[in-house]
């Protein structure tokens, strides 16, 4: 966190004041980005955003009538700026593909029972004939085709992947 941030909050003694208020969630905003901590910055801008009045300029945090109100806002703010000094978890994204023989074979399997061309459910699903073809001979489709063949199936994409 900021020697600035510190110093802010250390001056926010009491029951907090609009416009002191306002400048300390405008400054752990700044420092969140900064930090390229948006999930921080997102949680305090939908709370700035609250003050954005008159054809967007801004209006002071007096726009909050109860002073329960500021104090609420000045307890995630101190919050979040203390989360500032944690590190980051590292989140582990999902592939954008899934490689499943099984989900293909179970496809094949809903096509013969339903007496469904390949192209007739291609269209049904929403890509083309030949994705479906590289999925039935590789087991490689992206998630977001994988879950429209499953909805195409009335299923779901974690019933076509569950192993036989």
């Amino acid at each position: 966190m900021s020697e600035r941030i510190r110093e802010t909050i250390s001056e926010l003694e009491g029951e907090p004041r609009p416009a002191e208020l306002e400048n300390l969630v405008t400054q752990v905003i700044i420092e969140a980005h900064r930090q390229r901590r948006q999930d921080i910055a997102g949680q305090l801008g939908r709370i700035e955003l609250r003050t954005v009045m008159n054809g967007g300029t801004y209006g002071p945090f007096e726009d909050f009538k109860s002073s329960q109100e500021l104090e609420s806002i000045k307890q995630l703010t101190l919050g979040l700026a203390g989360l500032l000094d944690v590190p980051q978890t590292d989140i582990k994204r999902l592939s954008a593909t899934v490689t499943s023989p099984i989900a293909a074979r179970r496809m094949e399997r809903y096509l013969g029972l339903h007496n469904l061309g390949q192209n007739e459910f291609a269209v049904k699903v929403g890509c083309s004939e030949k994705t479906l073809r590289n999925f039935r001979k590789t087991g490689k489709i992206r998630r977001g085709i994988l879950a429209e063949i499953a909805q195409a199936m009335h299923t779901t994409p974690e019933e076509l992947l569950k192993p036989e």
